[in-house]
């Protein structure tokens, strides 16, 4: 630049500037001189191609700038809560770190650290210097992960009632299955009663007994963010009575003791028919309900019963049997018996036998009952291995 005399008050003079475009800063240097001029004109070549150098040495000021352009590493950075990272520029002779535009004092180090709290949703450059140059660098802006609380989500069977503080009430058989909401996908733990579940790390819990259920994980992007549920999921699992049939010697029978039994023969309940085991005439799909019914308890899966012949022995006799009022004692009556030998033997509804003895040849016979386990058994008299008569069914309380 060449200021006209008229400007200026001597020769030469040095002028410095800055401009400061974006975050980069130029130095520029102008030279600025001037003539003085008189009558006779005798300097006016000479300092015309002084004038042109000084010009010349001023244009190339004002391109020159630093050979080296400093940049920051990792430019986009995104934390993690709870995390520190650092920030660092190549190496240079001085550096001078800022944020937001203003300089962090004591920041004059080739790397600087940032943490999660402090430096989210900030700007971030660095001056330096190398041989008597300074340059700026771009600005890099921190960003932070932000989470919301884990939460969890039911699927499964449905409760069959919920309990005044939420608490949802299941029976026994019943599949419900807990899931983390994402993004806790990372560091999985599951706990029932505040125990540690084994093998439990998955994002879904499948449950099926009463607890209280609880988990803690962190997001997959941020795996050592270890975040629990607000709260425990509890629930209840009441006990459910399904009866299992069986069939023996040609009967069915319920393995479950209850005070009375509904049976249902294809779908429709059979009038009357309220005891521990039946002697089926027609074939078809069997159910049976122990009663009085909870709100868990179920008929029993169906049992395709068919009609066949049973063997029996050769002579057929009439039988009494009977448990008294404590429940202690089998009382069994007859009319008659074989000469020779007649066994007896009470099973179970498998078919394990759980007593045996010589039948005498005349009753009553009275049979202790206290050992034997509670549930359905029957009574059978045998001769020479065949029955005398269909086997006698018999319930044991305790």
């Amino acid at each position: 630049m060449l200021i006209d005399a008229d400007q200026a008050v001597g020769w030469p003079h040095l002028l410095t500037f800055a401009q400061a475009r974006g975050h980069q800063r130029i130095r520029c240097y102008f030279l600025m001189g001037f003539t003085v001029r008189d009558t006779e004109n005798t300097n006016q070549t000479t300092m015309r191609t002084l004038l042109s150098l000084i010009a010349l040495i001023a244009a190339l000021q004002l391109k020159a700038q630093c050979p080296f352009t400093p940049t920051i590493d990792p430019p986009d950075l995104l934390m993690c809560p709870l995390t520190t990272d650092t920030l660092t520029t190549q190496e240079y002779d001085n550096y001078q770190w800022y944020k937001d535009g203003q300089p962090i004092p004591g920041a004059n180090a080739q790397s600087l650290v940032v943490d999660y709290y402090s430096s989210v949703t900030y700007d971030y450059s660095v001056e330096v210097s190398l041989g008597g140059c300074t340059a700026h660098s771009d600005s890099t802006h921190i960003d932070g992960w932000a989470f919301i609380a884990p939460s969890v989500f039911a699927t499964g069977d449905a409760p069959y009632d919920v309990e005044p503080d939420g608490t949802p009430l299941y029976c026994s058989g019943d599949t419900v299955e807990l899931t983390l909401g994402a993004p806790y996908r990372a560091n999985i733990t599951w706990f029932q009663d505040g125990a540690v579940i084994p093998g439990a790390t998955s994002p879904t819990l499948t449950i099926t007994s009463t607890g209280s259920y609880y988990a803690h994980a962190a997001p997959d992007v941020c795996p050592h963010l270890l975040t629990g549920l607000d709260l425990d999921v509890y629930m209840i699992f009441e006990p459910s009575v399904q009866p299992t049939l069986t069939t023996l010697f040609g009967g069915l029978c319920a393995n479950v003791v209850a005070e009375v039994y509904e049976w249902s023969l294809n779908g429709t309940v059979i009038p009357g028919l309220n005891t521990g085991c039946i002697e089926p005439t027609v074939g078809g799909d069997y159910t049976v309900r122990a009663l009085p019914a909870g709100e868990c308890d179920r008929p029993s899966e169906p049992f395709t019963y068919i009609v066949t012949g049973v063997e029996a022995g050769n002579e057929v006799l009439p039988w009494t049997v009977h448990v008294d009022h404590a429940g202690e004692v089998l009382t069994v009556q007859w009319g008659g018996l074989p000469a020779s030998g007649p066994t007896w033997r009470i099973v179970d509804v498998q078919g394990r036998t759980l007593r045996s003895g010589f039948l005498p040849m005349e009753g009553p016979l009275l049979i202790a009952t206290a050992e034997l386990p509670a549930g359905m058994h029957l009574f059978q008299a045998l001769h020479q291995g065949k029955q005398l008569a269909p086997s006698a069914r018999f319930a044991v309380l305790h």
